[in-house]
């Protein structure tokens, strides 16, 4: 064989020899490799960043330019769960700044749709509560008549419809008040509680329940929220010297039992104005004040439900209720209870 044609084998010989050359050590590998990335190793220089032992041909992960076993990727390095804690090995998604498993995030974390159950990715409702409606259906879901948190409009057992059509989620029809014997009591409780800020309601009145229909027939007159009315009749006799006075204050029934608390206890100061104040009062230092006595006993009532009627009353965006309470709260913060009945007794006009 002539010289040239060995030598060009033996120069063919050495580049099929040196064509892998590993990336760990830089020497050339002759018997088995493991290709990554377009890299050879030889198969005991492929090693975890982390334990530092090989992989071999085992599973592998590449972040922020190393190689990780399996176990070590998990425990060591991956971005955990959010909500179950568990290493995320696959996709992930990320929502105000926290990371979850798409699983965990679709059964979990987010917002189904109460109308037609499916994840909300575009524009939404959220309630008070938490419950979510999608743009497209928002005109499709009941809302509770108490809380006001979104309902599905299938019977699926989350909530009851009253006879005068008002549907209840079950979380504040489990504290609902139908019984008027029960309501008579809470009143005794609530004039006790008015009584340590200062208003004294001693005048009877005649208490029960009504429908939406029925309150509703009592609108024209009043100012009422919906949930209540106070009813006065005066009458004199001879010239003025004898003055008889009726109340009446109806109530829908089954509101919650704090909800009704707080309008048992808007009602009755309604009764304090009629018998103490000039009339007629200007409505926001009216329906204000009642909402104010509403928030002196709310606060009292340390239930979940309370706190939350609570909240809603002192962010009720409404400019007679509302407003009118923020601003006689603000004016008894300033002046006093004592100072602020007072005022009530010689004045129809707000003071601010």
């Amino acid at each position: 064989m002539p010289f040239t044609m060995l030598l060009a084998l033996f120069i063919m010989a050495v580049s099929a020899w040196a064509a892998h050359i590993c990336d760990y050590c830089h020497k050339p590998i002759v018997s088995q490799w493991v290709e990554v990335d377009g890299e050879f190793y030889h198969p005991n220089h492929f090693i975890c960043s982390n334990c530092l032992k090989p992989i071999g041909d085992q599973r592998y992960y590449f972040q922020n330019g190393r190689y990780y076993d399996s176990v070590c990727f998990a425990n060591f390095v991956t971005t955990r769960c959010d909500y179950c804690g568990k290493p995320i090995l696959g996709e992930s998604i990320t929502m105000n700044s926290k990371v979850y498993h798409i699983e965990c995030y679709n059964r979990d974390i987010g917002k189904h749709c109460v109308v037609c159950g499916r994840i909300v990715t575009g524009d939404f409702y959220v309630d008070s509560r938490g419950n979510t409606v999608c743009q497209e259906h928002k005109d499709q879901a009941l809302r509770c008549c108490a809380c006001q948190q979104f309902l599905s409009p299938v019977e699926n057992g989350t909530w009851t419809k009253y006879t005068d059509g008002r549907v209840i989620c079950n979380q504040c029809r489990s504290t609902a008040v139908d019984n008027i014997d029960v309501a008579k009591k809470m009143v005794q409780t609530i004039k006790s509680e008015l009584i340590a800020a200062g208003i004294v309601v001693d005048q009877d009145f005649k208490l029960s329940f009504v429908s939406l229909p029925e309150l509703a027939d009592k609108f024209s007159n009043f100012l009422v929220d919906h949930l209540g009315v106070t009813l006065y009749e005066k009458s004199e006799m001879l010239g003025g010297l004898f003055t008889s006075r009726k109340f009446g204050i109806k109530i829908l029934y089954g509101l919650p039992r704090a909800e009704l608390h707080g309008v048992l206890a808007h009602e009755m100061m309604h009764v304090w104005l009629f018998t103490h104040a000039p009339q007629p009062q200007a409505p926001q230092l009216c329906e204000g004040s009642c909402q104010y006595a509403a928030y002196l006993v709310l606060k009292n009532d340390k239930s979940e439900d309370g706190r939350y009627f609570l909240d809603y009353l002192e962010k009720q965006d409404d400019e007679i209720y509302g407003d009118g309470f923020r601003n006689v709260r603000d004016y008894v913060d300033n002046i006093g209870l004592s100072a602020w009945l007072q005022y009530l007794r010689e004045n129809k006009d707000v003071p601010w």
